[in-house]
């Protein structure tokens, strides 16, 4: 059995999906960090995971173009599986230091983060993911045509993001 798309859907479930369970300890952390005594807090926090679908939307809309939406897909998968692997397992947010230090860690003290829940999580949430999006099918619009709509897209999620995110930038900007 095939399963057909065309490259909107893909873009926009694929984004979903991406920002709901990948980013799980920024959105964690987030609720951790911040309390709920209002209205005004309900809608923060929805103004902030806008933000998160908001930026991926984008990101995700630059490789979506023939040939490329798929790979680009897989790698993201792929990459995210452990990211969100080790994300919840020391509690940690990625950013410059970490990626720095990442470089000089000894062989010796990455060979013990590799356990069998990373090898779980990277079979369930990476390698499985990836063979069903190297096998759908996808339906793609010409590409100026294409081209065009995912300049819309980019363009309609930033004014969607100044919107959004304007009335509470103070307190997101802290995060």
């Amino acid at each position: 059995m095939k399963i057909k798309t065309n490259e909107f859907r893909l873009l926009f479930l694929f984004t979903l999906i991406f920002s709901l369970v990948f980013n799980g300890q920024l959105l964690t952390t987030y609720l951790q960090n911040n309390s709920f005594d209002g209205v005004k807090s309900y809608l923060q926090f929805a103004s902030f995971y806008v933000l998160v679908f908001s930026l991926l939307l984008i990101l995700f809309t630059l490789f979506s173009f023939k040939k490329i939406q798929k790979i680009a897909c897989i790698i993201s998968l792929l990459v995210g599986a452990p990211t969100l692997y080790f994300n919840f397992k020391y509690q940690v947010l990625y950013d410059v230091d970490m990626m720095t230090n990442l470089r000089y860690t000894h062989f010796s003290e990455a060979f013990e983060l590799i356990t069998w829940n990373l090898f779980l999580v990277v079979v369930f949430l990476g390698i499985i993911p990836s063979y069903f999006v190297f096998k759908i099918e996808i339906s793609y619009q010409p590409f100026k045509k294409l081209l065009f709509k995912n300049l819309a897209i980019i363009l309609l999620t930033i004014v969607v993001l100044i919107l959004v995110i304007a009335p509470f930038y103070g307190p997101l900007s802290g995060f």
